[in-house]
């Protein structure tokens, strides 16, 4: 008499196990071809903002319109525009300009205010906006903070 095993491929128990091994190979693999991109831009962000300086040298206002003045010390790093963020205690306006500063270069951006009111503003942050490799604007870490120091005479 002749004996016939009728199963046929694996148990379910090797079935998980290979299941489980194509899971983990595949996310290496995904996590290999993404890790070269992702580590060049933190490091091109990182390099392009080491060594960048600019500085709020002044501020002044009238109505609404606010004159702020920026300069940019001696340091490395290219940027192509820089960002603004003014704040109060309530809210905060950002802007944007495009305008490359060279070294030792000072320049005063104007902006007309819509939603704060000078007088109330505490606080103005700038931070410098880096072209990458890839094509992508990235704004970078805050560079300089001016804080509003008003005495009201009464």
């Amino acid at each position: 008499m002749r004996v016939v095993n009728k199963k046929r491929g694996l148990s379910k128990s090797s079935n998980m196990l290979l299941i489980t091994m194509l899971i983990l190979i595949t996310a290496s693999i995904i996590w290999i071809v993404l890790r070269g991109p992702l580590r060049g831009t933190a490091s091109q962000i990182q390099y392009y903002e080491s060594e960048l300086d600019i500085k709020i040298e002044k501020v002044q206002y009238q109505g609404n319109s606010l004159n702020i003045t920026v300069k940019r010390n001696v340091g490395k790093g290219q940027f192509i525009g820089t960002s603004f963020l003014i704040e109060t205690a309530e809210s905060s306006e950002f802007f944007v300009e495009r305008t490359i500063l060279n070294e030792l270069e000072m320049k005063t951006f104007t902006f007309n205010l819509i939603e704060i009111q000078p007088e109330n503003i505490i606080k103005i942050k700038i931070a410098p906006i880096f072209k990458l490799d890839t094509g992508e604007e990235m704004v970078g870490e805050t560079k300089d903070e001016y804080e509003f120091s008003i005495y009201k005479q009464d």
